[in-house]
């Protein structure tokens, strides 16, 4: 019996032999998004090895080739010889094994030594090896030990704005005396001003947990198993991002005793709750500050010797102080003053709190704007109360190579964020349906995957609109045409690439909105299109079906040419190939008689499911806007 590690020889030594044969390709051979060029592909975990192979023209005279890695401050530069391993039709193949020992942001080129001195190999504007090139390509190392929560995997994510998604009878809400209740369910939300420029914010629906609770079996049927709730803690406003008490339901809302409910009843279906984190500033009206004396307690307005005084910052106490993006309403916190950092992540602290009563875990608010320290023991805390405990990032660029205010930062290394929101894929997606290339979708989630690891890939938070932007479908309608069509194979595409799809509520009913306040209005119930709704429930039955492949499955993009995007995911001997066309005119995906097609000869492997595509006879044709899944089972 041949073992397997003999079998990945030959099958490298094969794979070698064909790139010597071609002779296109130019004097340099890497490409490190594929696996014979460089093995894992992507991150690595600490101390563990990695393969790298490089292919040089012999008319390059190079000797003594060298693999060159150093820290994201250029410091700690290290070179790992090459050693020359074939030789074919006058290219080299140059081979090296290495590890690196210690969790951080690493760069890495190529040198070689020729005829005119020392020669680099760096990454080309194709992400592809070329001589002469400075760029690096990023490589992530995180920690050993890094794991993130598995029961979420392969699951479906479902974002409510609290006030806005269903009004039970049965909670009678405690408002406060600057508060208005409409009675006008779907109603358009108020964009007031005060005559000092403020947006108060104070009208509110009625939405409530206890609606939340009521709605949960049609949470289920969408294939929810995680609610991601925007703030219900104390506050003024009806969005919540000002909180007034850490420690306390709003009454608008319900009570600390709903909240238990939900959460037990949620558990029950299988249904994780996530609350949303606000924890870089407090409301100006809340009982840490106390600008307008509500509260009873001495807040950090009213005096230097209040308890919360060393949480905000004053340049001229007390009217000029931090706030959010220069809101005054949004004191900035110092997030690492030992009474506010023991009052969040302490052992009896605001995280405890919360998750001892049934939560599974926080989206952190502006997470970018959370120092190092902060992430650490909030970690800390979070997955010491059950290390399934999810965690998640508000970040809205590649999380992995982020600088915030000057500093490079290290979420996803395995010491504080399990994973991100994925504005990154949204905004590939979104630009796709629109008119732009596969090609440019397929470099986005193909680089982030690369940056990655793997354990936080697999948790992304894949949004296609959330409060703080337009709702999806007035986004893809703009061009005039039926932006229904276009969501579902947004939707598509959100739910089978890598990571966790999250549906903002309405979103799968037609809801549309311009930007805040009008992305916040109330869940049209009786008034849902149920064609669409329809639609979410097979997505969500699909990744049911298929909740293995889509937990902890590969990706490989099979083709991506203009308006065409094709993409596998893999786990063992299971596959759901995933074809889209974004595009104007058909695309033929095989032609079984002819031989061919972009899926020529593939027809026998995929037999399960179809969306929006048609099976005229032999023929798979790909018409505009529409797009198919299909699977493979183990035989």
């Amino acid at each position: 019996m041949v073992s397997l590690e003999s079998k990945k020889a030959m099958a490298q030594r094969a794979t070698a032999k064909e790139l010597l044969k071609k002779p296109e390709g130019g004097s340099v051979l890497f490409d490190p998004r594929r696996s014979f060029w460089k093995e894992p592909f992507g991150p690595l975990r600490q101390a563990e090895q990695m393969e790298l192979r490089l292919i040089l023209s012999r008319s390059m005279g190079a000797c003594r080739v060298s693999l060159v890695v150093f820290a994201d401050d250029g410091s700690g530069m290290k070179r790992f010889p090459m050693f020359f391993c074939a030789l074919e039709r006058g290219r080299e193949v140059y081979e090296c094994r290495c590890a690196l020992q210690q969790p951080g942001l690493y760069w890495y080129r190529f040198e070689y030594e020729g005829t005119e001195g020392l020669v680099k190999i760096g990454k080309g504007p194709d992400g592809r090896g070329r001589t002469g090139e400075d760029a690096s390509w990023q490589l992530t190392v995180y920690e050993r030990d890094f794991h993130t929560p598995e029961a979420l995997k392969g699951g479906v994510m479902y974002q409510i704005f609290p006030d806005r998604f269903y009004r039970s009878p049965h909670y009678t809400p405690r408002m406060r005396k600057d508060a208005v209740l409409r009675e006008d369910w779907g109603g358009i939300p108020r964009l007031e001003r005060t005559p000092e420029g403020r947006v108060p914010n104070n009208d509110f629906f009625g939405g409530n947990l206890k609606g939340i609770q009521e709605k949960l079996d049609y949470l289920s049927s969408l294939g929810v198993n995680c609610l991601y709730l925007n703030p219900i803690f104390e506050a003024a406003s009806n969005h919540k991002y000002d909180t007034g008490d850490y420690e306390s339901i709003d009454g608008v809302f319900g009570t600390e005793e709903d909240f238990v409910c939900l959460c037990r009843e949620a558990k029950e279906r299988g249904i994780r709750i996530l609350l949303d984190g606000v924890f870089n500033h407090t409301g100006s009206d809340s009982r840490y500050f106390n600008r307008y004396g509500r509260y009873e307690e001495l807040g950090a307005y009213q005096s230097v010797d209040s308890p919360y005084y060393e949480w905000y910052h004053f340049t001229s106490w007390p009217d000029a102080y931090d706030s959010w993006w220069g809101v005054d309403i949004l004191p900035q916190v110092n997030e690492e003053a030992p009474s506010y950092l023991s009052y969040i992540t302490g052992e009896k602290g605001i995280l405890h709190k919360w998750l001892s009563l049934g939560a599974g875990g926080f989206r952190l608010d502006v997470a970018d704007e959370l120092p190092d320290g902060f992430l650490d023991r909030l970690r800390e805390r979070v997955k010491k109360e059950d290390p399934e405990n999810l965690i998640i990032g508000e970040v809205w660029e590649d999380a992995s190579n982020k600088i915030s205010y000057g500093k490079r930062r290290r979420y996803l290394q395995g010491r504080q964020l399990d994973s991100v929101m994925n504005y990154v894929f949204r905004d590939g997606i979104i630009a796709y349906a629109l008119g732009g290339k596969a090609q440019d979708l397929a470099e986005k989630v193909e680089a982030l995957l690369e940056h990655y690891p793997k354990e936080c890939a697999d948790l992304l938070m894949n949004i296609l609109g959330t409060h703080d932007t337009r709702r999806i479908l007035t986004v893809l309608s703009e061009k005039g045409e039926d932006g229904r069509a276009l969501l579902k194979n947004a939707a598509v595409l959100q739910f089978f690439l890598p990571g966790l799809p999250c549906v903002y509520y309405g979103d799968e009913a037609g809801m549309t909105g311009e930007g805040d306040p009008y992305c916040r209005g109330c869940f049209p119930w009786g008034h849902e299109d149920l064609a669409l709704v329809s639609f979410y429930r097979k997505l969500g039955g699909l990744r049911r079906s298929w909740k293995k492949v889509l937990a902890r499955g590969s990706y490989e993009t099979a083709f991506a040419d203009e308006g065409a995007y094709g993409f596998y995911r893999r786990q063992g001997e299971e596959a759901v190939g995933v074809f889209v066309n974004m595009g104007e005119n058909p695309v033929l995906l095989w032609d079984e008689q002819e031989g061919r097609g972009l899926l020529a000869g593939q027809r026998r492997l995929w037999q399960r499911e179809l969306l929006t595509g048609r099976f005229p006879g032999r023929l798979l044709w790909l018409p505009p806007r529409s797009a198919v899944v299909l699977g493979r089972e183990r035989r």
